[in-house]
């Protein structure tokens, strides 16, 4: 920090003579120049203050801002990829007004024109939000900036969401693994398709061997 001091008055007594008149530094009295230096000290401690004070308010408002953005998508991958509960409740169909048994409406919602359409939910993992985030780009690194990379860090994956593969661009997939988990993965892939899909627009079809078991 830098700071000059300006010239002060001149005296009366000396104004006519130039070589009486002493630079501005040597005419202040100490205790003026610890005055200033003081009240110098104090405004830049209060504008630091006022930038992290603003500074602060601005990550809570951002982050305020992204909490329920992040909400809205994890409901949103939740009901596009409902679970094997979530897919038997449809199955058993609704009621419509009179109390009669429908077929639900999410039924075989899925149609060769959408984009989800043979996506299967495979598990649950972390993906990209569908916010564009820009942290700060700054030549020198300081707690206010590492609370910002913190923040963006936090809000740049939705964390603990459904996982899916879509089968139209992967073409086939295959399982490994021992039988019996193997065969559990097997019908809850299966399950999605009949589900999702009308059976006028994805056939199952089955293609094994003959396993001789004596």
């Amino acid at each position: 920090m830098s700071f000059a001091a300006s010239p002060a008055p001149a005296d009366p007594a000396q104004s006519g003579d130039p070589a009486n008149q002493a630079p501005a530094l040597f005419n202040r009295p100490p205790r003026i120049l610890r005055t200033t230096f003081r009240k110098q000290q104090q405004d830049y401690e209060s504008a630091v203050l006022a930038y992290k004070t603003s500074y602060q308010d601005a990550l809570a408002r951002t982050r305020r801002r992204l909490e329920p953005l992040e909400r809205q998508q994890r409901r949103c991958h939740e009901e596009n990829n409902p679970d094997l509960k979530a897919l038997l409740q449809l199955a058993h169909g609704e009621q419509n007004r009179d109390g009669l048994p429908v077929a639900a409406t999410r039924l075989w919602e899925r149609r060769p024109t959408d984009a989800d359409f043979l996506c299967l939910r495979i598990g649950r993992g972390d993906r990209s939000t569908s916010l564009t985030l820009k942290p700060p780009s700054v030549s020198t690194y300081s707690e206010d900036v590492e609370e910002s990379l913190l923040l963006t860090e936090q809000f740049r994956m939705v964390r603990d969401v459904p996982l899916d593969v879509n089968l139209r661009a992967v073409g086939s997939l295959g399982i490994a693994g021992p039988s019996g988990r193997s065969f559990e993965v097997l019908q809850a892939l299966l399950w999605q398709i009949a589900m999702h899909h009308a059976p006028s627009e994805v056939r199952i079809a089955t293609r094994a061997s003959t396993v001789s078991t004596g």
